[in-house]
């Protein structure tokens, strides 16, 4: 009877239950379309109909959950599956070289950094001896909204040209946001006093630029040049921080050392004495080799161009303390392609004289060169090889 009376009411619950929910639909509820910010909008799938809702899924790092809905009509006994959408990393962005926070004011524009005179290492307005050669370069960044091409230029614009062209070829590209060298060389005038020149930029169209608010502002080279008494052509002792000094053992060597190295030295000695000549001396520049066996010491000066009548004049000597002084002076050049010869060369060691000396150096007019004042250890001790260029100079008879 139990078993019975069983049977019948789940036979009654279960024909509650389906009148309360429906009759079941003839195959599985199918998938939504998605949509992600990803999708180029040239997918295959079918457009979304008023019974089929739409998903829009937003770039999230998380994997988005999927949302299905009913749609009538779906194939009989079709199954489609909502696979997780994969997380794409983020495009990774490439860094401009130039990222100006509004649209540059001009095409053409320039903004000046710095300057740096190669080959004479002075600052803006510094002397130089007369003739000196030396190439200028501006650092230069380009801040407008075009490309320099090698078309562009480097034009003289107003003051001294200095024995530069009218213009020079840029021969470089420049993209908004770069910074480039440009060089020009250049030659010191011969007369003393300050000397300054501007140079413009010009496009592959003949227009010119420059820095500045206006773009307008020409790049500037100023130039103090000493003034030299009488006949004199050419004072290495004012020039010798301009120099660049070598020893035996060291590529580089300070202007104005200390007089207490084994490397070798030169210096300014305002009160030396001189071969048993204790007081009363003139200033003098006092080198010392490296303290090694075959020890020298170079001082290789800014290109000048030598000139018919140019004679090279100094006084030499042991400085007193230096009882066994035993050395070579020299006087040599070097030429534009680093080739390096002999202009004359004199003895010299401790015997209570010191020594004027001249070389002319006819045989190099018209020859840009840097003049080398040199010291040689001679067969003395290195270590007693401490001597004197006094007042040494070009003149022009």
């Amino acid at each position: 009877m139990f078993k019975h009376t069983s049977r019948i009411l789940a036979v009654l619950i279960f024909g509650l239950v389906f009148s309360a929910c429906g009759a079941l639909p003839g195959g599985p509820t199918p998938v939504p379309s998605i949509t992600s910010q990803f999708d180029g909008g040239d997918s295959a799938a079918p457009p979304a109909t008023e019974s089929q809702s739409e998903v829009v899924v937003e770039a999230s790092t998380s994997t988005p959950v999927p949302v299905a809905a009913e749609q009538a009509g779906a194939p009989t006994n079709t199954l489609q599956a909502l696979l997780p959408t994969a997380t794409l990393p983020p495009a990774a962005t490439p860094t401009p070289a130039f990222s100006p926070t509004a649209t540059p004011e001009f095409c053409d524009w320039a903004a000046y950094i710095e300057d740096v005179i190669v080959d004479v290492p002075v600052e803006q307005g510094t002397a130089v001896m007369p003739g000196t050669h030396f190439t200028k370069t501006w650092h230069v960044q380009n801040i407008g909204g075009c490309v320099w091409t090698p078309d562009y230029r480097l034009v003289w614009d107003s003051g001294n040209q200095f024995d530069a062209p009218d213009e020079i070829m840029l021969d470089q590209i420049a993209l908004p946001g770069d910074t480039i060298d440009i060089s020009i060389s250049l030659v010191a005038p011969y007369d003393s006093g300050t000397h300054s020149g501007t140079w413009y930029l010009m496009n592959a169209n003949g227009e010119t630029f420059g820095y500045g608010e206006d773009a307008d502002t020409p790049l500037p080279v100023t130039l103090q040049v000493h003034d030299l008494p009488g006949n004199i052509i050419y004072d290495f002792f004012k020039a010798h921080c301009l120099a660049e000094w070598h020893t035996g053992q060291a590529s580089y060597l300070p202007c104005e050392g200390t007089a207490d190295g084994k490397i070798g030295w030169v210096r300014t000695d305002n009160d030396p004495a001189l071969e048993h000549r204790t007081a009363g001396n003139s200033t003098v520049l006092n080198v010392h080799p490296n303290n090694k066996d075959n020890g020298y010491i170079q001082g290789f000066f800014p290109p000048i161009t030598i000139q018919d009548g140019y004679t090279f004049i100094s006084t030499i000597g042991c400085m007193d303390e230096a009882s066994r002084c035993s050395v070579m002076f020299q006087l040599n050049y070097e030429l534009e392609d680093g080739t390096i010869g002999a202009v004359q060369e004199w003895p010299e060691k401790m015997d209570g004289q010191i020594k004027i000396v001249k070389a002319d150096l006819s045989d190099l007019s018209g020859l840009t060169v840097r003049l080398i004042l040199q010291v040689n250890q001679n067969d003395g001790r290195t270590a007693n090889a401490n001597v004197f260029w006094q007042n040494p100079r070009i003149e022009q008879e």
